[in-house]
C-alpha cells in the first residue's frame, strides 16, 4: 500500500480564539440549527439570552462563524454531485483573485475551497445531469484557460456523513440531548427527526414558491417568517406549511451556520482513497464507522479514479496519520492507497442558492 500526506504550516497561537466549556455548548446547539431563538440556546447552555447574544456575536466578530446555508438533498430533488479538483500554473496573484472571485459567483458551484499540495482548488458542482455537468466543467476549462495545468474530477454516488462542524470540538463535554417539542421558526420540532443522513429515496420534485422559499432563506437564513411569507406572496399559515412539507420530504435538512476551523484551532484535510472491492456488508460497516468518527465532517462513496473521499478536521498532521492508521487496522483488506492534501480556506457553501439556479437554468 502506498500514502501520500501533505504537510501544512503551524498556526500561530495569536490565530487562535480560547473558548470555554459555555461557548463549546454554545457552539453545539447553535450548529444543529441557527434559526434557534435566544431564550431556548440560553436554557439549553445555562447562561442568560443577553450572554448567548453577546457570544453569537463575538463569533461573527472573531471569525469563528463565517456564514450560513440551508441545507437540502440535491440528489433526492432529482440533481447530481460532482467534485471537481483544479491545479494552476504560472498564477499571478491578481489571477488567483480574479479565479477565485469568478468560481465563488458561478451559481453551479455548491461549495468552493482553496487547497495546496495536491491540488491547488476543490469546487463541489451541482448539476442535473451528466451534460449539464460537463457545459459547467467547459465553462470552469475555459475561464481558467492556460492557468489550469489539470484538473480531475469525482462523481459522488453515496454520503456516509455530512456535519457543519467535529465532533471533536465537543469531546469531553457534558451535552444534554433535547427533545424540542415547542412549534417555532426555528422548525426544530420537525428537524430533529431529520437530520443530515441522506438517503436518496425516490425522487421528490419541488415547485416555484419552494424554490423561491430555497433561494430566500439561503440568502438570510435568519429571515422573519412574516417577510418570507410577503416575499413568497403567501400568507404566514402557508408559509409555515410550505417548510413542513419540505422537511417531511426529507427535502429540506438543516439551518446550517458555517464556521472557520482554522479559528478553531483545526486543521482541514481532504483525503483520497483508493479501495479493494466493497461488498455490502463491508459498507454497511464502514458507513458506522465513519459515523462514529470525531474528525469527520464528511465521507462519501465515489465514482472515478478514487472510490472514497474524506474531509477530516485534526489539530496537527500526526491526527490524520493517526486516523487513517486506525483506517487500515479496522479494514486492512480495503485500502489501496491515499493521499490527502490540506485545505487552506473555506471560500463558499451555499446550498440552496446553488440548487435553484441549477434547477432554473440559471447558471450560464
Amino acid at each position: 500500500m502506498s500514502e501520500k500526506l501533505s504537510q501544512t504550516n503551524e498556526k500561530s497561537s495569536n490565530d487562535l480564539l480560547a473558548l470555554d466549556a459555555y461557548d463549546r455548548k454554545l457552539i453545539y446547539y447553535y450548529s444543529k440549527n441557527c434559526r434557534l431563538p435566544l431564550n431556548k440556546l440560553a436554557k439549553l447552555v445555562g447562561r442568560s439570552k443577553d450572554t448567548i447574544k453577546y457570544r453569537i456575536e463575538r463569533f461573527k466578530k472573531e471569525g469563528i462563524l463565517q456564514g450560513s446555508t440551508i441545507v437540502i438533498d440535491p440528489i433526492l430533488l432529482g440533481h447530481e454531485f460532482f467534485q471537481v479538483y483544479l491545479k494552476f500554473q504560472n498564477l499571478t496573484l491578481e489571477k488567483e483573485l480574479d479565479i477565485v472571485t469568478h468560481l465563488s459567483n458561478f451559481r453551479a458551484n455548491n461549495v468552493v475551497m482553496k487547497t495546496s499540495g495536491l491540488w491547488d482548488m476543490y469546487i463541489l458542482l451541482d448539476a442535473g445531469h451528466a451534460m449539464q455537468f460537463g457545459d459547467f466543467l467547459q465553462h470552469i476549462r475555459n475561464y481558467c484557460g492556460d492557468y489550469l495545468k489539470d484538473f480531475l474530477f469525482l462523481i459522488e454516488s453515496k454520503e456516509y456523513l455530512f456535519t457543519n462542524i467535529p465532533k471533536i470540538i465537543f469531546k469531553d463535554l457534558k451535552i444534554d440531548n433535547f427533545i424540542y417539542e415547542k412549534e417555532d421558526s426555528s422548525f426544530q420540532k420537525q428537524l430533529q427527526y431529520i437530520g443530515t443522513e441522506f438517503q436518496h429515496a425516490e425522487s421528490v420534485k419541488v415547485n416555484d414558491k419552494e424554490l423561491q422559499l430555497f433561494k430566500e432563506m439561503d440568502d438570510n437564513i435568519q429571515i422573519e417568517l412574516k417577510d418570507l411569507a410577503s416575499k413568497l406572496s403567501l400568507s404566514l399559515f402557508q408559509t409555515k406549511s410550505v417548510i413542513k412539507s419540505l422537511i417531511g420530504k426529507k427535502a429540506l435538512n438543516a439551518f446550517w451556520p458555517t464556521f472557520n476551523l482554522s479559528r478553531l484551532g483545526l486543521e482541514y484535510y481532504i483525503v483520497f482513497i483508493q479501495t479493494n472491492n466493497i461488498s455490502k456488508e463491508l459498507d454497511k460497516k464502514l458507513k458506522e464507522y465513519f459515523m462514529n468518527q470525531l474528525n469527520l465532517m464528511r465521507a462519501v462513496r465515489t465514482i472515478g479514479n478514487y472510490d472514497i473521499t474524506l474531509f477530516v478536521a485534526v489539530y496537527n498532521l500526526p491526527e490524520l496519520y493517526g486516523i487513517m492508521k486506525d483506517l487500515r487496522l479496522k479494514f486492512p483488506d480495503l485500502i489501496k492507497n491515499y493521499e490527502s492534501f490540506i485545505v487552506e480556506e473555506d471560500i463558499h457553501f451555499k446550498a440552496g442558492t446553488t440548487f435553484c439556479a441549477v434547477e432554473k437554468g440559471e447558471v450560464l
